[in-house]
């Protein structure tokens, strides 16, 4: 967290609560009361192996942290108003949440905050096992702090409108892995050398909230203000294993920024004990700037190599959404609901850019992209509820898109490309269940679904048929997805559950290309298996059990000249808690954590080895004794394990987590 800007928000929170002062007020004053929680802790942890793999996996460093893992302060004024300070602060794993709260009843509330955590990334790329250096790794701390301050108001006096005004900053910064590859070479080419992101991002919110109740009928109107604005910086890397002078770096920087307002108007009533009614509308308009920078260096001799950068990057849109919606019933234990929903959208863009590649000309590129969208979507529904124990339902779904988009470019004032396309969407999904109670202590869940999408695209203007993704001409995709959940209570303090998920999935694509190609087909099918079992034997003793298996096939055509293997893989994930008493005043906590991952697969004669073969494991213990009525003291202790076979190694790790915490109350 910025120093200066953490001390501005402690200093707010601060003269918000009075904190400075609430102690002694306490002790000098019988119209106060109050109470004080706080939990110091410390925590050493201890890595063998991919320290970052780790870090990314469970968002703790390696090394000693430590600070204040909870405080709460909660202070009564008098007898209709209080004020509640909650956080905690751990270093240095930038982990801090202050959350003050001041409300006095029936007249509205003040709050403000602050939180900030850090998200991990591991530095390592891919793995291609012939190469006499197999997996390549950047040696930084790739990390990302992400975080907001914010302050509330609310105004709730009774029979009056209720107000709700807030600002809130959001920030996320630092630098994340990317999967997007650079070259490696020694004698074939692979794309396994890490890459990473930089990223400044920023955006400040304003809310104003506006709700009242007349009669029977609840108004509504929500509006937000949105400044956005990201700096990003992409770096990726192209080498050659063995001779240094072969290394190219390629670099693209972004920056993004827009003004959006958003407008939500709602209403709702119960015209009677049968029927329901609300109505939205949603208005929100966005004007955006950026700019962009592709840069390789050395710049040459490869002709691909590109100095490429924007004069001016705009975007403007527009959209409009509505919706009513209806709910009829019960009418003899039959309750019918319908939605309807239209959507307009106008999206317009342009670009001003310079593309310089080595070997080619330096062109100034003017390109403009128009869409305009249109949609509508219908939702119907029924439930029954007259059998006895059951419930029956069905749901049906349509959607119907039209969206007209409009590309050109123009390289030094010569038209150099134009489309025209018209796509059409339709899309239906249709749902039928039941919930069910068939026998004393066991219910049964069961949900069919049905959905079917279908994209056509019609290119009025094309100058580049072949090009992606102008020789696709439609595409259709059908899934089917059956589950099945059963519970069961053999005995009063033992609970269990079996639960199925099939999902299948075929996806036809047809294409125009030169020669003629045949539809391409994919299929995609899975099955889930869960099981879980609670079980609290006695007072002072509980067990919980979770085990999930996934099988996945999916398959696509084989092309010759770029062969797309059939994927095949099993997951297996397994989760388990513990508790125990072990007297009056000491507990025993455990949870174990393992999953599988094998669905590893060794294409490395004709490209990459893909998926993975990996076991993953935790353990996690907490012994928690109770010294005083206000005071408490834990001891924790946790074993992690990650083997991945199919990366030989590369990102196994062993840790070990010890630590301690009390918490004191006053």
């Amino acid at each position: 967290m910025k120093p200066k800007l953490f001390g501005i928000v402690l200093a707010l929170i601060g003269s918000l609560t009075g904190v400075g002062g609430e102690i002694r007020a306490a002790d000098n004053s019988d119209a106060t009361t109050g109470a004080i929680e706080v939990t110091p802790s410390v925590n050493g942890v201890f890595v063998d192996g991919d320290d970052n793999k780790f870090r990314e996996d469970w968002w703790m460093q390696e090394g000693l942290n430590g600070g204040v893992e909870n405080f709460t302060l909660r202070r009564e004024l008098g007898e209709d108003t209080t004020i509640e300070t909650q956080g905690r602060a751990i270093v240095p794993e930038e982990n801090y949440r202050l959350d003050v709260l001041i409300d006095k009843r029936d007249v509205g509330y003040i709050r403000a905050g602050y939180s900030e955590y850090r998200k991990y990334f591991d530095d390592t790329g891919g793995f291609f096992l012939p190469f006499s250096e197999s997996s390549f790794d950047l040696s930084k701390d790739l990390h990302l702090d992400i975080g907001k301050v914010f302050i509330e108001a609310g105004l709730l006096l009774p029979n009056m409108p209720k107000l709700i005004v807030g600002y809130e900053h959001r920030f996320k910064d630092g630098e994340k892995s990317l999967l997007e590859w650079g070259n490696v070479t020694e004698d074939v080419t692979r794309k396994i050398f890490p890459s990473y992101k930089d990223i400044d991002e920023k955006v400040d919110i304003v809310r104003l909230e506006i709700s009242h109740d007349i009669a029977n009928v609840h108004l509504g109107n929500e509006s937000r203000y949105e400044y956005y604005r990201v700096d990003t910086k992409r770096h990726a890397q192209d080498i050659e294993i063995g001779d240094p002078t072969g290394t190219e770096t390629v670099t693209v920087d972004e920056d993004y920024e827009h003004d959006a307002f958003y407008n939500t108007l709602h209403a709702e009533t119960h015209l009677n004990d049968t029927t329901y009614l609300s109505l939205g509308y949603l208005f929100s308009t966005l004007d955006g700037d950026a700019s962009f920078r592709m840069m390789t260096v050395p710049f040459g001799p490869e002709i691909r190599d590109k100095n490429w950068f924007t004069n001016s990057i705009d975007l403007d849109q527009d959209v409009h959404i509505v919706n009513a919606n209806v709910i009829l019933g019960p009418f003899r234990a039959l309750s019918i609901y319908a939605g309807i929903q239209g959507e307009s959208q106008e999206v317009d863009g342009n670009t001003d850019a310079i593309l310089t590649e080595s070997g080619l000309g330096s062109p100034e590129a003017l390109i403009d992209s128009e869409k305009d969208k249109w949609g509508v979507e219908e939702t119907v529904g029924i439930r029954y509820t007259g059998l006895p124990r059951t419930t029956l339902y069905a749901e049906g779904r349509w959607t119907q898109q039209d969206i007209d988009l409009t590309e050109t470019e123009f390289e030094d004032g010569v038209l150099a490309f134009e489309r025209d396309t018209d796509t059409r969407v339709r899309r239906q999904r249709y749902s039928i269940g039941l919930n069910s109670s068939p026998l004393p202590r066991t219910t049964v869940a069961a949900r069919y679904r049905y959905g079917y999408r279908s994209n056509d695209y019609d290119h009025n203007v094309d100058s580049e048929p072949t090009g992606y993704s102008a020789f696709i001409l439609d595409q259709d995709i059908k899934t089917d997805e059956v589950m099945v959940k059963v519970s069961f209570q053999p005995f009063p303090r033992i609970r269990t559950s079996l639960q199925y998920q099939l999902v299948v999935m075929d996806i036809d694509t047809d294409e125009d290309t030169d020669p003629p190609s045949s539809p391409r087909t994919t299929d995609y099918d899975a099955d889930i298996y869960t099981a879980s079992i609670t079980a609290t034997p006695y007072a002072g003793l509980f067990f919980t059990g979770l085990v999930s298996y996934q099988d996945v096939h999916l398959e696509t055509v084989d092309l010759p000249d770029a062969p797309i293997k059939t994927y095949d893989g099993d997951v297996l994930s397994v989760s388990t808690a513990a508790g125990l008493a072990l007297d009056s005043r000491t507990n025993l906590n455990m949870q174990y954590i393992y999953t599988l991952t094998e669905n590893f697969q060794d294409f490395s004669d004709e490209g990459l080895p893909l998926g993975s073969e990996n076991q993953r494991h935790a353990v996690l213990a907490n012994l928690t004794r109770r010294i005083t009525d206000n005071m408490s003291v834990k001891l924790r202790y946790g074993f992690y394990s990650y083997d991945d076979d199919a990366s030989d190694g590369a990102d196994n790790y062993t840790a070990h987590l010890v630590g301690a915490s009390c918490r004191m109350t006053f």
